[in-house]
């Protein structure tokens, strides 16, 4: 039987084993497998945070840290996979919107038993860690005799080959390398710092010919991984 992994993170103990109970009934009700992982406070959870964790329901206020729920969905979009996120909390004012939330509720408004039936739809659909991709923007071209290129979406991605086709090889190799070394801090750019990157004219990396060169000369193309 399939494990989804949760990560719950709550500073109530009330809460805490209202989860945990309700988890027991899930589990026996539908006959699956949810495995949660409890955690009451923002820096506990930002440590736990990797690639094994197919779902995490966050409250918002940790303690006295009105960020603390966004601060661990800033750092979830840091892992190579997306992992859905249900927030919820009697502080709906305080979520900043992102993609990775699914859904937004108050503890008086819906259940966990729904909350994790979600999760469970977005994991038996196969959004889990072994298979998920993402596409990324690759922006390369020819230069004196060398394809050259970089992501755009993950800083210090770049490479150059003699081929298009070899350029577009490393370039998925060395991203896929980087986003699952989970030694690495991966340093992503914005959805506007990509976009302010990609009319600059100015590129982050030296390579020949490439220096009076602006990025809107650049090809597009789309790297999954």
């Amino acid at each position: 039987m399939n494990t989804m992994k949760i990560l719950f993170v709550e500073d109530a103990i009330g809460e805490q084993q209202n989860f945990i109970e309700v988890v027991d009934d899930f589990n026996q009700t539908y006959n699956l497998m949810v495995e949660p992982d409890i955690v009451e406070d923002t820096w506990s959870a930002l440590g736990k945070i990797d690639n094994s964790y197919n779902g995490v329901i966050i409250d918002m206020l940790l303690g006295d840290d009105q960020q603390g729920g966004n601060k661990i969905v800033r750092e979830l979009a840091n892992l190579p996979i997306k992992v859905p996120v249900i927030c919820v909390t009697s502080y709906p004012h305080l979520i900043q919107r992102d993609s990775l939330i699914i859904r937004e509720r108050s503890r008086d408004n819906g259940s966990y038993e729904s909350d994790l039936l979600l999760l469970w739809e977005r994991y038996s659909a196969g959004l889990t860690p072994e298979n998920a991709t993402q596409t990324y923007t690759a922006l390369i071209r020819e230069s004196e005799g060398w394809w050259v290129g970089w992501i755009l979406e993950v800083r210090g991605v770049t490479c150059q080959e003699r081929t298009r086709s070899e350029l577009l090889d490393t370039l998925q190799i060395t991203l896929r390398e980087i986003l699952e070394d989970e030694t690495l801090k991966v340093s992503r750019r914005t959805k506007s710092e990509s976009e302010a990157v990609k009319v600059s004219d100015i590129l982050e990396f030296g390579v020949p010919g490439a220096s009076n060169q602006t990025e809107s000369r650049f090809e597009e193309v789309r790297i999954d991984v």
